[in-house]
């Protein structure tokens, strides 16, 4: 489905929602990921990170099952955006960082899938149905 401008909009806004219900949780590579991901924040900026400065104290917030899928999401995309220089690390203990930022990028990936499949249809059946002022009409 070739979603317009304002499908786009709304399809974001949905799956934020939608992803705001939804904690990854704690595994072992997690809990190894998370430190460096809340360090990697320490090289960011607001701008950089591209959210509103009011979600900016969310980033480091836990659970005790998990962590919610949005702040997972600008975490990983944060590491992705550093360099290991800037993080004091070499290139082999980058390398090692990437890895794993990869790992939890990709179950991040694996539990959204489902979720961007349900939003899409959501949207592909409300364009289906005619607006409520042409279901007056008739």
């Amino acid at each position: 489905m070739n979603l317009t401008p304002q499908q786009r909009h709304m399809f974001g806004q949905e799956m934020n929602n939608e992803l705001e219900k939804i904690t990854m949780s704690w595994s072992k590579e997690l809990k190894e990921w998370h430190p460096i991901a809340i360090r990697a924040l320490d090289f960011a900026s607001i701008e950089n990170l591209n959210i509103p400065a009011s979600h900016y104290e969310r980033l480091t917030e836990t659970e005790a099952c998990g962590i919610n899928m949005n702040i997972i999401s600008v975490l990983v995309n944060n590491i992705e955006r550093r360099k290991p220089s800037e993080m004091r690390y070499n290139a082999f203990e980058w390398k090692e960082i990437i890895s794993l930022n990869l790992f939890i990028a990709k179950s991040w990936e694996a539990l959204v899938e489902p979720v961007r499949k349900k939003v899409l249809k959501r949207i592909e059946l409300m364009e289906k149905i005619p607006p409520l002022n042409v279901i007056a009409k008739a």
